[in-house]
């Protein structure tokens, strides 16, 4: 086992499913960017059952990311709403 394929399996020890729930949306991106180089980088030399890993974990970071938007979208909603009410509860006053 190569270098790099030591260096990512700590990668991905380091972030089990409780860490990756408490990260950011962009702390989620910068470590789905660093798994996607794992395959940008080897495109012929991949380890099948570490490449497996490491497409697992990619998914489940980028589901964490869909999660956060929409937690954002709803909150959003919610904002554009309390907006509206107030726009037309000012042009009642008028």
């Amino acid at each position: 086992m190569n270098d790099k394929n030591i260096e990512i399996k700590k990668f991905l020890k380091a972030i089990d499913e409780e860490k990756i729930t408490n990260l950011s949306f962009n702390e989620s991106l910068e470590k789905i960017k660093i798994l996607t180089e794992y395959f940008e980088d080897r495109k012929e030399d991949i380890d099948l059952e570490l490449g497996l890993e490491v497409y697992e974990k990619t998914i489940r970071l980028i589901s964490h990311c869909r999660e956060k938007l929409d937690v954002v979208k709803s909150k959003k909603k919610e904002i554009d709403k309390k907006y509206d009410d107030l726009l037309k509860n000012n042009d009642q006053l008028s």
